[in-house]
């Protein structure tokens, strides 16, 4: 028997995986998408400050989505130490 968290954790995968694969496929540097989702949280830090909970908490969701297609992007980078790793 499935559980209702369950249910709503398969969800939200199939949902976050179909957003996070549209902004994969537009072939954007991971990186970047890295920094963007700083900038963004640099937002929602703003409206934490003043008093805009709910808008920060949606700002936050948002940086979350940049940070699962930079990962989902599968580039490598390789540091400046010489390791190869999978972004």
């Amino acid at each position: 028997m499935a559980t209702l968290t369950g249910a709503i954790g398969t969800g939200s995968k199939w949902l976050l995986d179909r957003i996070v694969g549209a902004l994969a496929a537009t072939g954007v540097n991971p990186n970047f998408l890295t920094f963007l989702g700083l900038v963004v949280n640099f937002a929602a830090a703003a409206m934490f400050a003043i008093g805009r909970f709910r808008t920060g908490a949606l700002i936050i969701l948002f940086a979350g989505f940049l940070g699962h297609a930079g990962r989902a992007g599968g580039a490598a980078a390789e540091s400046r130490y010489g390791v190869r790793r999978v972004l």
